[in-house]
């Protein structure tokens, strides 16, 4: 019986950034393919079917969400003994009631790597990706009840996954108790990614050459992902917006919240950034 290691983030934080390095890592440092990245979204439709062996139109949204951590440890349960199965997860890890389970049982878990954007930066890029204004992104962000990929009518390229707010999403992963969750940053990603990703290859217990890793962030920097995108597309992007990937500027919020918008973010979450160290 193997375990699941996550990579967890609330959306637009960089998790596809860092499947990609993974990717690039596994294949030596090598050039990779966006389209077939190493770690699969754990909410992904395609993903969710292959698990249940049926339409995931055929269950309801509660049914689903019960039926989640149970299919995920069917993947441990497939797995050989001491394998690690990596996956992405948006989802905060919460319960939606006191009669439904989190997203995932604790004991299938090996180990969390969180990643953590700054606020501010997430909320234009969520704006982007969600097609809506920055407000209502800020608003999103603020939203206890939120869930992604939500649609009452018709089914999407993933299934709902409950996001809460950005700060209760932080600290919801942080409570998993008896679980080892390793935090990395986005802006240390950008700022000094040598040392972030090797520290993250470190928890992880993946042993890499300095060479590859060098290499890996090299082939992965956003702005390869962004020409890679423009020229193959991108599967995961939401259909009907023009790009996935976006980012590589420092603190892109300064020049696109107004000062009211990044005072109600900053309002809204100051505690949690604070310990992160985004206030002041």
């Amino acid at each position: 019986m193997g375990k699941i290691v996550l990579l967890a983030s609330y959306p637009k934080s960089g998790n596809t950034w860092v499947r990609a390095f993974l990717t690039s890592l596994w294949r030596d440092g090598t050039n990779v393919n966006i389209n077939r990245l190493m770690v699969p979204n754990a909410s992904s439709k395609d993903f969710i079917e292959s698990l249940l062996g049926t339409c995931s139109s055929d269950f309801g949204y509660f049914e689903l969400a019960n039926l989640r951590p149970e299919l995920y440890d069917l993947v441990t349960r497939r797995s050989p003994a001491d394998d690690r199965v990596f996956l992405k997860m948006h989802d905060a890890f919460l319960s939606l009631s006191d009669s439904l389970p989190a997203p995932i049982y604790r004991s299938n878990i090996d180990r969390v790597v969180y990643i953590v954007r700054d606020p501010r930066n997430i909320a234009p890029s969520l704006a982007r990706h969600l097609g809506t204004s920055i407000d209502r992104a800020i608003d999103v962000m603020g939203n206890p009840h939120y869930k992604l990929s939500f649609y009452p009518r018709r089914v999407g390229q993933h299934i709902p996954q409950l996001l809460s707010t950005w700060s209760v999403h932080v600290e919801s992963w942080f409570s998993c108790a008896e679980v080892p969750v390793q935090l990395i940053r986005y802006e240390d990603m950008l700022g000094n990614p040598l040392s972030t990703f090797s520290a993250m290859l470190q928890f992880l217990e993946v042993e890499a050459s300095a060479t590859a890793v060098g290499d890996a962030i090299q082939a992965t920097q956003l702005s390869v992902l962004m020409q890679k995108e423009r020229t193959g597309g991108f599967v995961e992007k939401p259909p009907g917006k023009h790009s996935f990937f976006h980012g590589g500027v420092w603190q892109p919020w300064r020049t696109t919240l107004s000062l009211s918008q990044s005072t109600a973010i900053e309002t809204a979450h100051e505690a949690v950034m604070n310990r992160l160290g985004y206030l002041p």
